[in-house]
């Protein structure tokens, strides 16, 4: 019940009393009614004395005053009500904006360390690494010391992922996190920047021999497997280091710490590079020459020199050997070790290798024609893994030997040993596919990397080929011979030609024959040769063949 209404009740209740009361005085007082009956006595009070009509309306004057006083007090009570609910209303949402700011901040937070931290290691990123760099750069001016960046790159890191799985990849990716965590200074900032490349700032260095001390340290520290489960996992570590001042630029001083770590991975893993400024402009040069190398093809800047291959008891020319040199409008003669792997890293080697296929085979297509009634001379073309993986290369074969009209056993494909690592049943079937077409497969350099019997007896070769660095030493004895000695009679075991590269000593030629070696290639018969210059080799290696046949008519030239 609301105080406007108990008030007035209350009000009319109590103004009722007043006349009622009035009239009881009145008897009780002085007025003796007899027999009058009180509604009588109380018409004659009101005749005798008319303050009574007054007192009558005491009760609805005062019913009034009640309904006012109560409503003042209802809206007293609505306002104080709603002033409670606002202060209550308040109180919470000062409560809620509280928690919601310190919710916020805990999320400001959050993403904060986010943007800035490698979310598997927690390290720094690259963002927060370039921030502490450029402040470190600024600070050196003042302090007179140097600033280094060291580049870390997990040697053969690949292969963890594709044997264990990207998961047990990102475990070692944290070990080793933690691991050089425990080497760096307060003051140094250690960043995972891109999959398993790590970088490490260091603030302050007196010289670059510290950095390269660091630099020994992380090494070191990898030198303890990592445990992995039950496994035990041995990781090494190339390492560039790059030192700059105030006036070095941070993507700078980390792109010269990157060539540096690059050098140092290329040869071999727990090793450290310090940047020279050559090796920035051994890479502008590189990318100059891959830039001149898509167009080359087209502006026929490429030819093909030939070397001999003989055979080592007759030293005749049974075969030769196709190898592209570039001409570089400016540069001159391009040696094949600066631009064969650019054109396999940009895939030029695609359309340079079917070049070179085809410009080959026309060319012992001549020899052979202009010499119908000896036999075929053999040409060998180099063939790199990206060829071989191109889904084009047969059909690109076949064009080359239906062209030309030379017989599929007259061309060689030399393979490197570097493609036999991919030991797949793609591989086996593609080499299977080149061997029905008639085309015979030789290994080069075999014995110098991933070569083994399996391979041998897995894929259809038929030519092996001893690398330079054992004929080198065969003149000498020792372990050379006897690994030459090795091949030669596993060649004859399973059937297959060998041929011995890089022959430039007569006593190399005296032992590789006296070791039953066939065949040969090397400065000691020719350098390679243009066109013109084979064809007279050949025909000096025809007449010599003539006067040999005519002195010793039973001697007989091994077919290659």
């Amino acid at each position: 019940m609301t105080a406007r209404i108990t008030y007035t009740l209350g009000a009319f209740i109590v103004g009722a009393c007043f006349p009622l009361c009035a009239l009881i005085f009145a008897r009780f007082a002085g007025g003796a009614l007899g027999t009058t009956d009180f509604e009588t006595y109380a018409t004659q009070a009101h005749i005798a004395q008319p303050l009574y009509y007054l007192l009558d309306a005491a009760p609805l004057l005062l019913a009034l005053v009640g309904f006012f006083t109560g409503n003042k007090q209802d809206r007293t009570s609505r306002v104080a009500v709603t002033l409670r609910r606002e202060v209550g209303e308040k109180d919470e949402t000062l409560a809620r904006v509280g928690g919601d700011l310190e919710a916020r901040k805990r999320l400001e937070m959050q993403l904060a360390h986010q943007a800035f931290h490698d979310p598997l290691t927690h390290l720094a990123n690259r963002a927060l690494f370039t921030n502490r760099a450029e402040h470190a750069l600024l600070r050196s001016g003042n302090r007179k010391h140097e600033v280094a960046v060291l580049m870390l790159d997990l040697y053969d890191f690949t292969t963890i992922n594709d044997t264990l799985g990207h998961a047990q990849g990102d475990m070692v990716l944290a070990l080793v996190a933690q691991r050089f965590s425990r080497l760096v200074r307060p003051s140094d900032t250690l960043a995972r920047l891109a999959g398993d490349e790590f970088a490490v700032l260091l603030d302050r260095v007196v010289s670059v021999q510290e950095a390269v001390e660091m630099a020994q340290k992380l090494i070191d520290a990898m030198a303890t497997p990592l445990k992995l489960g039950e496994r035990q996992i041995r990781i090494g570590i190339s390492v560039g280091v790059a030192v700059g001042r105030a006036d070095s630029r941070v993507d700078t001083l980390v792109r010269d710490a990157g060539l540096a770590m690059k050098e140092a991975k290329a040869r071999g893993a727990d090793c450290v590079r310090v940047f020279r400024p050559e090796m920035h402009a051994a890479l502008l040069e590189r990318v100059k020459l891959g830039a001149d190398l898509q167009g080359a093809i087209e502006q026929q800047q490429f030819y093909l020199a030939f070397q001999p291959i003989v055979d080592l008891a007759s030293q005749r020319v049974v075969g030769m050997e196709a190898l592209v040199r570039w001409k570089h409008p400016k540069r001159g003669i391009v040696p094949p070790l600066e631009f064969i792997k650019l054109a396999e890293d940009t895939n030029a080697i695609v359309p340079l290798g079917s070049w070179i296929l085809h410009a080959a085979c026309r060319q012992i297509a001549v020899w052979q024609r202009s010499r119908p009634f000896e036999t075929p001379l053999t040409i060998t073309v180099n063939v790199s893994p990206v060829q071989l993986h191109h889904r084009g290369f047969i059909d690109d074969v076949r064009a080359a030997l239906a062209t030309t009209g030379i017989s599929a056993s007259s061309l060689i494909l030399e393979i490197t040993e570097s493609a036999l690592v991919d030991d797949t049943p793609e591989n086996l079937a593609l080499f299977v596919e080149l061997k029905t077409l008639g085309i015979r497969l030789a290994i080069d350099d075999f014995g110098t990397g991933y070569s083994s019997l399996s391979y041998l007896q897995r894929f259809p070769f038929d030519i092996l080929k001893i690398d330079k660095s054992f004929v080198d030493g065969v003149a000498r004895g020792g372990t050379d011979v006897a690994f030459a000695r090795t091949i030669i009679a596993l060649g004859g075991m399973l059937n297959l030609r060998v041929l011995a590269e890089g022959i430039e000593e007569a006593k190399q030629l005296t032992t590789l024959k006296e070791l039953g070696c066939q065949f040969g290639q090397g400065y000691l018969f020719s350098k390679p040769l243009d066109p013109p210059g084979m064809t007279a080799l050949l025909d000096k290696s025809a007449a010599a063949a003539k006067v040999s046949a005519a002195a010793t008519p039973l001697a007989r030239v091994a077919a290659f």
